[in-house]
């Protein structure tokens, strides 16, 4: 794979500064100008920062879907790092690996809106691309990024066929390679890397990719476990609004009974290991990474104000880039919110309409989306509290235990007295989401008991 081959003019990043003055210094450090582009060295300083272009890799950005690997130029104006701190100080890589439901999406949201200024920092973001979040001054512009989905295939089935003669491997060391060359630091984020299977082959291969060239620090995002588990369930029962489903999913107290028990599980995820390690996932993510990176650093959700996640991310785990960025810069960043905030949406009513469907309640002739309208509206506009199953008194100590011991292993440096304040909150949190029914699900069985359901369902049957 060949770097991409054109003529193009010298920038020059001073007002004043000659071609004649520029060529001069060129020649002093002895580099080639050359009317075509062979070589990182021998481009002209626009041609520099095109990095090589992998093969079929071409896919819009689209407004509403994340895109992995659209082909992109990546811009002219990256200033190389060599420019402003020692040639002989390896770039950073931030290889940043979630795990899932730790605000991987509102970071990378930000990541990609700010591009523009993480490039004047000498920051190249690749990872994950959420289209809407692009910023629409700079929509016409676009980033060359790695289709990390495709690597985490490639790792997995590397038993199978080797990862390393793939054509997506040679593309991600070449990349690496050359931005490496540039001086360029490389934030690359996808919560999908903590998904991989983890073999000693693969981390190897993992390591000697991203240290050949650059100091590689990984960030594991860390979320109390008890709100991790919470929205790890949500995920799971998530319902698309749009279809009738066949079977109803698991219901918390079931799931969570289920989770704790080791004997009903297979361990080939990161999730499921730690519960067999009896850690968080995090924890475990860390342990593993640790044997093989010397810098693994955790990025707590809980520290500072959460409200302000994405930015946050940039003063705890990338220190450097926050101190790159101009204040006018970070105050951007700082102020900006996403165009859409990934709340958590509550799943009784469509979990309702769908047992009501299951029962033959309902047609399906409905569409499912309308049905669960109504039911949040009938339910809002007479203050109908749904009937809910909740883990036991006894379940629910013990998972607070477990949370909070889990951080107590995590952050063990702590002094005591944050530590006290922590549980503290830690405690407040849990309460809160005992008082919410977070670690409840809908009793559907008695809701369709209930005659006030059955008069409202009878003009959804099928003779209605």
């Amino acid at each position: 794979m060949s770097f991409r081959k054109r003529s193009i003019p010298f920038l020059l990043f001073g007002l004043g500064v000659t071609i004649y003055t520029l060529s001069l210094q060129m020649m002093n450090h002895n580099v080639l100008i050359q009317s075509k582009c062979n070589t990182p060295t021998h481009c002209s300083e626009e041609e520099s920062f095109m990095p090589p272009t992998p093969h079929n890799s071409s896919i819009a950005v689209s407004d509403r879907v994340d895109v992995h690997h659209p082909t992109q130029q990546i811009p002219t104006n990256i200033p190389s790092i060599s420019m402003r701190q020692e040639t002989e100080k390896r770039p950073l890589l931030i290889f940043h690996i979630g795990p899932h439901k730790t605000g991987t999406s509102a970071i990378q949201c930000l990541l990609v809106h700010h591009q523009k200024s993480l490039r004047t920092a000498s920051f190249l973001y690749s990872g994950r691309i959420y289209g809407e979040c692009l910023d629409v001054n700079n929509r016409p512009f676009q980033q060359e990024t790695l289709d990390t989905r495709a690597l985490v295939t490639c790792l997995n089935n590397h038993a199978k066929t080797p990862c390393n003669k793939k054509t997506i491997w040679k593309y991600f060391q070449e990349f690496l390679d050359y931005h490496s060359q540039m001086g360029h630091n490389i934030i690359l984020s996808d919560e999908a890397l903590s998904r991989t299977v983890f073999t000693e082959e693969n981390m190897k291969l993992l390591q000697s990719a991203l240290t050949k060239h650059y100091h590689t620090r990984v960030v594991i995002g860390y979320r109390r476990y008890h709100e991790w588990f919470v929205s790890f369930y949500n995920e799971y029962a998530k319902v698309s609004p749009n279809e009738w489903r066949k079977k109803l999913k698991r219901p918390f107290p079931e799931f969570y009974r289920i989770n704790q028990d080791t004997g009903h599980r297979t361990f080939n995820t990161y999730s499921m290991m730690a519960l067999r390690e009896d850690v968080h996932p995090t924890d475990w993510l860390k342990r593993l990474f640790g044997g093989y990176f010397d810098d693994v650093t955790l990025f707590n959700l809980h520290q500072e104000d959460a409200s302000d996640l994405a930015s946050n991310f940039i003063h705890q785990v990338v220190p450097e880039l926050a101190n790159s960025l101009s204040a006018e810069d970070m105050k951007r960043i700082q102020n900006w919110n996403p165009p859409h905030e990934n709340k958590s949406v509550r799943l009784d009513y469509s979990v309702l309409a769908i047992a009501a469907q299951l029962e033959g309640i309902v047609d399906k002739k409905w569409e499912m989306k309308g049905v669960t309208a109504a039911i949040k509206a009938h339910c809002r506009k007479y203050t109908i509290k749904l009937p809910m199953a909740c883990i036991s008194d006894i379940e629910q100590a013990a998972f607070l235990n477990r949370s909070i011991s889990y951080e107590h292993t995590l952050f063990y440096d702590w002094e005591a007295s944050k530590q006290s304040i922590e549980d503290l909150q830690h405690r407040s949190a849990f309460e809160g989401a005992v008082e919410k029914e977070k670690l409840c699900t809908i009793d559907t069985a008695k809701a369709l008991e209930d005659k006030e359901w059955q008069d409202f369902f009878a003009s959804y049957t099928s003779n209605s």
